[in-house]
């Protein structure tokens, strides 16, 4: 299952019916953020289903061959999970050609950080309060190293990747 951005386009517009695409209906800045990712205007879509929720996409792709499930990769990351498995049992990542690369890629941590998977968007923290409240802490907490390292074990990409550090004794490890 690989796929070029061109490809993708031809099956957003319904000129590939071998193919369909399904996403959460309750997202709908992740369909808009697509399209425009594609260059597509939003009169230009045809072949887009939705579904109500994750679960939702997972069902209808696992019972329907040729369907393309369109959701955040964070949905699929977490890999302690029993939910994550047994989603992952049904279905599997597509791969996106990278047409610079020649290469194609998951939509992993790694492949965005070195911008090598193509379908990926910025996600942004806006507060409009003008004083230090809950909105402003909540922000300061995210963008803090706890903060970061809870958005790198949700499967997205941190803005600032935590530091790790791994202390080498000399001792025995027998």
């Amino acid at each position: 299952s690989v796929f070029t951005l061109e490809q993708l386009k031809e099956i957003v517009k319904g000129k590939q019916s071998k193919y369909s695409l399904v996403v959460e209906s309750s997202s709908g800045a992740s369909i808009v953020s697509f399209v425009r990712l594609l260059g597509l205007q939003k009169d230009s879509v045809k072949q887009v289903f939705s579904a109500e929720t994750t679960k939702g996409i997972v069902d209808y792709v696992a019972k329907n061959e040729g369907t393309i499930g369109l959701m955040s990769s964070a949905w699929l990351s977490d890999m302690d999970s029993p939910k994550t498995k047994e989603m992952l049992a049904r279905i599997k990542h597509a791969r996106m050609f990278n047409t610079t690369t020649k290469a194609s890629y998951y939509p992993f941590q790694s492949e965005l950080a070195d911008s090598l998977y193509p379908l990926r968007r910025k996600i942004y923290v806006i507060s409009r309060e003008t004083k230090m409240g809950l909105a402003n802490g909540f922000a300061s907490f995210l963008l803090g190293e706890k903060g970061q390292r809870v958005v790198l074990k949700s499967g997205l990409l941190p803005t600032t990747i935590p530091r790790r550090e791994i202390v080498l004794s000399k001792k025995s490890v027998y």
